[in-house]
């Protein structure tokens, strides 16, 4: 009975069953024959017992040997198994959120697991890929782990950027004969990478018997590629962490009211500076939609704008906002697209109160104009006794002393000109611009202009051409706020040429297919066309950086503040804001060292 018990043990598979089965049938048979053939006299009774225990000998050997291959297949198959699972395992411990620390535990403790390895170490070259660290080890001593630290076989491992095997010496602990120095250990190492980004290493040792198993180096491999992935992805995320991190601070300490939007218009962030400006604290409105704080009439132009963010363009608009107090605020809008946001992108929003900018405006221009008009009357008590002293109707004057009141007088009136532009901007901004429309002819309108200024610019030794084509269309506007454009443009053109230089007056209708000055200008359908004047210099020209900013109120390029040229600035903000008002263009053409062009383009009057 023990004999098959050992034979055929319990866990046996049916396929050594059904051999087992046959080999028995068959030695039957094989009796069954032999009786038969002995029955005949064919075979003595020896050699019948011969064959039988031959045969039934080879049968037994057989079976033993099948059960062998079956049960080795069986364990290999079961190994396999047992592998498969541990790498399923590590697979999903590597595209989990788990800490990379957890991460490479896990995966150390698996492969210890899996390949029956005594021990596992995890390197990791630190953020400036200079020195490794050895973070994780599995099955190891603090000697063993001292020795692990300090072997150089990680090393070699990156630098050869490959499977390395060699053999570590154990610290006493792990010897397995008493009184041994050591234990031999096989040891591999594998780098870990994210294509030709190394990341650090894999380290696996086991003692000399039994030796790694040869499929482990292929396997070891591609756990470090994917382990190189994953740290790869885990410092882009720690990278991004920090980047939020950061701009969560920035916003959070700007001084603009800032609030931040999700892809689906609920609010993620919301800053100091907002809460001041609409009196909401931000645990109040967080997570809220936009919508809860616009009036519906405007949100339809909100949310496309905002879908015009999310696309990668810029926008900035009016909106009302509602305030904790239920009033109205009216809101400057500055939104821009933002990326690297934990889900998709949203949107930045930077607000300013546009109605408290613009009561300060307002406040501003009116100060500006009622300092000017108190300005106004002792500047022209002091121009008028100027020229009384100059023309020598207050008395006889040396010749130090008219020129001394020539000084005084030519002072007196940039600052009344100075003055008369202030009140002009409060104007302007204070909406309070009036203009008497009716139709212009340009070409007298240039002529008269150019008349009245000849003197002054010839006494500066500059020279005017005028070149009116016949067919310069009249335009419809106000012609003493014409002159005016005319006359600034005329006299930034000459504080910037030099003495004797050639100031031309050029004006036409406007035509595509001919244009004298090659402006290429882009204008709008008119349908009657348009009127273009030009004043063209031979002065020191303008950089294009500085061309930009140009007609903005009080600019002065800094080429023109290193010649030292006079002016306030505000001639040509003056000049632009009269054109738009007739809904025209203005613009300028420059080239260093050789000139400029100031041009201006009027919609003709039909």
């Amino acid at each position: 009975m023990k004999f098959t018990k050992d034979l055929f043990p319990p866990e046996t598979s049916p396929l050594i069953l059904r051999e087992a089965m046959t080999a028995v049938l068959a030695t039957l048979v094989i009796i069954s024959l032999g009786l038969y053939f002995r029955g005949l006299g064919l075979i003595s009774a020896r050699a019948f017992f011969i064959l039988i225990a031959a045969f039934a000998l080879v049968n037994l050997l057989t079976i033993r040997l099948s059960f062998y291959l079956v049960r080795r297949r069986e364990m290999r198959l079961q190994y396999h198994r047992q592998l498969l699972r541990a790498l399923n395992q590590v697979s999903d411990v590597l595209i989990s959120s788990l800490p990379v620390q957890e991460v490479l535990q896990t995966t150390a403790d698996q492969i210890a697991q899996a390949f029956d390895v005594r021990t596992v170490a995890m390197y990791v070259l630190d953020s400036k890929r200079q020195t490794l660290e050895l973070p994780v080890v599995v099955g190891a001593s603090a000697p063993l782990r001292q020795r692990l630290h300090e072997h150089p076989l990680a090393q070699r491992t990156l630098a050869e950027n490959g499977p390395v095997i060699n053999t570590l010496l154990a610290d006493n602990e792990a010897s397995a004969a008493p009184g041994a120095a050591s234990v031999l250990f096989w040891a591999m190492s594998v780098p870990m990478a994210a294509g030709s980004n190394l990341l650090g290493a894999i380290l696996v040792a086991n003692h000399t018997p039994p030796r790694l198993p040869d499929e482990l180096g292929e396997i070891l491999q591609t756990l470090g590629r994917q382990l190189g992935t994953c740290l790869e992805r885990a410092e882009a995320y720690q990278r991004l962490q920090a980047e939020q991190q950061s701009l969560a601070q920035r916003i959070a300490d700007s001084a603009d009211a800032i609030w931040v939007l999700d892809h689906n218009g609920r609010l993620l962030q919301f800053n100091q500076s907002a809460n001041a400006l609409t009196g909401y604290a931000a645990a109040a409105v967080i997570g809220q939609p936009w919508t809860d704080f616009v009036p519906l009439e405007q949100q339809a132009n909100f949310q496309r704008m905002l879908d015009s963010v999310l696309d990668g363009d810029h926008q900035i608009w009016e909106s009302s906002w509602r305030h904790r107090d239920g009033a109205w605020l009216l809101l400057e809008l500055g939104a821009t697209r933002m990326a690297g946001m934990a889900t998709e992108p949203g949107v930045q929003l930077i607000a300013r109160d546009v109605g408290a900018r613009t009561a300060a405006q307002r406040m501003r221009s009116e100060f500006m104009a009622a300092v000017s008009h108190e300005l106004r009357t002792p500047l022209s008590s002091v121009m008028g006794y100027a020229e009384l002293l100059t023309t020598g109707m207050a008395g006889e004057l040396t010749g130090e002393q008219t020129e001394y009141a020539g000084i005084i007088l030519k002072n007196t009136q940039r600052m009344q000109r100075l003055v008369n532009d202030l009140l002009e901007v409060s104007k302007l901004e204070a909406g309070q611009l009036a203009l008497t429309m009716e139709t212009v002819d340009l070409s007298m309108l240039a002529s008269g202009v150019v008349d009245a200024l000849r003197p002054l610019l010839n006494a500066d030794g500059m020279q005017i051409e005028v070149d009116l084509a016949p067919d310069l269309p009249a335009v419809h506007g106000d012609q003493p706020r014409l002159e005016q454009v005319l006359t600034n443009l005329l006299a930034n053109a000459s504080k910037y040429s030099p003495s004797g230089g050639l100031i031309r007056l050029v004006g036409y209708r406007h035509a595509p297919a001919a244009d004298p000055l090659r402006l290429q200008l882009a204008l709008p359908a008119n349908a009657s066309g348009w009127a273009i004047i030009a004043v063209i210099d031979q002065g020191m020209g303008i950089p294009p950086a500085e061309i930009p900013g140009l007609f903005h109120r009080f600019h002065r390029g800094q080429t023109a503040r290193a010649q030292r040229v006079d002016g306030s600035g505000l001639g040509l903000y003056l000049a632009r804001s009269i054109v738009e008002a007739h809904h025209g263009h203005v613009g300028v053409s420059s080239e260093v060292d050789k000139g400029s062009i100031f041009w201006v383009a009027l919609p003709a009057s039909g």
